[in-house]
């Protein structure tokens, strides 16, 4: 039998005989397509069909050993938001199967149209084993094609293939011509194109609705899969109460806040966020978030907000087609970077105020309204930045009391303007 060692918890559920331990761990199986919430008993052969079934037994019981809610590649739906801040979330971890991620190689772009927030990109696919829906998610963390432009690219034209960069739904599939159209959320006026070469990710397993709340403890993971809405309200990942999750393969699309870690939370990814109404990753109150790549794209103002004594840090950072800020620290907080790439934000591209820094070694910062900007006993740390091509009305400004970019050095194709306000 499953041993119940929490208190209230219910070792009575039936699974002990139905569902098969491996080594350490215990597989529980969810499929949209063939599972049962009545007559399913988590096991392959026969899954549940919705994640809150899954959560809503394992919460009853402990096992005491580490347990992987597993979903089968499909479209899941849930109709509120999904908590898990029962004894045993510390042992959960949901995650996509290992087919839902796969390699899709993009040779070049078919065609463009729509307008700022809303753009319809049709991309050439080589990978012709691929079974890709509509609704699916391709991930794009680098375009080989921008990369001939660094650090100072000729034109704009270069520089919008960067724009590429993120998360984007699946809304058309041509099987016959190796073509799929993606939504492309940038909010700048500049449309996205240019040379595409790149292996992005397919991720198939998508769970559509308000969200996912980690509450007061830890939770092993979120990963392989998508948290998408198409509401502007709502959080897809909100981390509460000292909680902590490793999410390093997840992509959040919509929501108000696309994550949302506070008081004295950790995370640890997310691989993509895009298309928040007001921030696509928000840290408050001490938290911290580690993160190796992180995307944060088509915002509808801030890309990566950072606030009240938390602490982003990151070795490759790309903040791109925001609203308004792509990276702003503020309140004694942290954004810590070695290479981070600041393009297309509509107001400010990288932002300090009030005792907080931004470090990097490396900064790209280009067709930015205000390039750098520090406010308030703030600081620009040990920038080496590059600018090129930059739109009109381009300045590196400091501004208030104290304001300074510390051991900034440029290298420029044009002239850069340098302010200091009181």
């Amino acid at each position: 039998m499953i041993t119940c060692t929490q208190a209230g918890c219910n070792p009575n559920v039936g699974l002990a005989s139905q569902v098969t331990a491996n080594g350490s761990s215990l597989t529980l199986c969810v499929d949209d397509a063939r599972g049962n919430d009545t007559t399913g008993n988590g096991s392959y052969i026969y899954p549940w069909k919705t994640l809150r079934k899954a959560v809503e037994v394992v919460s009853q019981w402990y096992c005491g050993t580490p347990v992987k809610i597993q979903l089968a590649i499909g479209h899941y739906t849930l109709t509120s938001r999904l908590e898990l801040n029962f004894p045993c979330s510390g042992n959960v971890r949901i995650s996509g199967e290992t087919d839902a991620l796969s390699s899709l190689h993009i040779n070049s772009i078919q065609s463009v149209s729509g307008s700022s927030g809303a753009w319809s990109v049709v991309l050439n696919h080589s990978t012709t084993s691929a079974t890709i829906q509509v609704g699916d998610y391709l991930c794009i963390p680098r375009n080989r094609g921008a990369y001939e432009c660094y650090p100072s690219g000729p034109d704009a034209a270069i520089w919008a293939a960067e724009l590429l960069t993120g998360g984007h739904r699946i809304t058309n599939v041509d099987s016959l011509n190796n073509r799929i159209t993606i939504l492309v959320k940038s909010r700048h006026a500049v449309q996205p194109g240019y040379l595409v070469d790149c292996d992005a990710t397919l991720n198939q397993v998508v769970i559509d609705g308000p969200g996912i709340l980690i509450d007061g403890g830890p939770c092993l993971g979120i990963n392989r899969c998508v948290l998408r809405t198409d509401a502007t309200t709502g959080v897809g990942l909100a981390v509460y109460n000292g909680a902590s999750v490793d999410c390093s393969s997840l992509i959040i699309d919509g929501f108000r806040r696309g994550l949302y870690a506070t008081y004295g939370s950790s995370v640890l990814g997310p691989a993509c966020v895009s298309g928040a109404s007001l921030a696509n990753i928000d840290l408050e109150y001490g938290s911290v978030l580690h993160n190796p790549r992180l995307l944060v794209t088509g915002s509808g103002y801030y890309g990566l907000l950072v606030g009240h004594n938390s602490k982003a840090e990151t070795l490759y950072c790309k903040a791109i087609g925001n609203a308004g800020i792509g990276m702003y620290a503020y309140m004694n907080s942290m954004i810590y970077g070695t290479e981070c790439y600041v393009f297309f934000n509509n107001s400010i591209g990288l932002l300090s105020e009030a005792n907080s820094v931004v470090h990097a070694a490396t900064t790209f910062t280009n067709r930015n309204t205000v390039g750098i900007k520090a406010n308030n006993l703030s600081f620009q740390e040990k920038c080496k930045v590059y600018f090129a091509n930059q739109g009109a009305g381009w300045v590196v400004e400091t501004e208030g009391r104290g304001g300074v970019a510390a051991g900034v050095s440029y290298v420029s194709r044009r002239a850069v303007s340098w302010s200091h306000r009181r």
